[in-house]
């Protein structure tokens, strides 16, 4: 995710806090893969751009702040991020709800109490905020598991643990 994506959800976060607007309009942006590719084609006049959005936003009845922030976007070349842009909101409107989506990355398909586990595990970190798990299998990893909190890694596999030892033995 480039920091522009991150820069446009700021900015759409900090304008429309109603997350309904948003999932509205990330539905209708990548529903029509053709809309996508018009406002990201160079070779269309920024003018006929406009008005294309100006009217898919009238006719889905999007809101005002939402056409203006598209419109902008276009105008500043960065609607080629959108879908990181889509993410990054999403996150930021789950931060302030008091979500914390994890991945948890399993060697083979978690058993129950692996699941409790990883979730207990998160629970005494992020205490207070509700804990959303997302489980996958990633079989390189051995055995363990490995839990991604944005930006942050919790590495309990087996190969973080064989990194670790071979860290300390250098």
């Amino acid at each position: 995710m480039t920091q522009e994506a991150i820069n446009q959800a700021k900015v759409l976060f900090g304008l429309c806090q109603n997350r309904s607007d948003v999932e509205r309009l990330e539905k209708l942006y990548f529903a029509t893969p053709a809309l996508n590719a018009v406002l990201n084609n160079p070779i269309v006049s920024m003018s006929k751009k406009m008005k294309i959005i100006d009217e898919v936003s009238n006719r889905t009845n999007q809101p005002e702040i939402i056409k203006n922030f598209l419109r902008k976007s276009c105008q500043n070349d960065a609607l080629s991020e959108m879908k990181d842009v889509f993410k990054c909101y999403f996150s930021m409107c789950d931060m302030a709800e008091g979500i914390v989506n994890a991945q948890v990355f399993f060697a083979q398909n978690p058993k129950d109490k692996e699941l409790k586990e990883a979730s207990e595990f998160l629970q005494k970190k992020y205490p207070d905020k509700k804990i959303v798990l997302d489980t996958q299998v990633d079989e390189s990893l051995l055995g363990g598991r490995l839990i991604k909190v944005g930006n942050t890694e919790y590495d309990e596999s087996y190969e973080g643990y064989l990194r670790q030892l071979e860290r300390k033995l250098t």
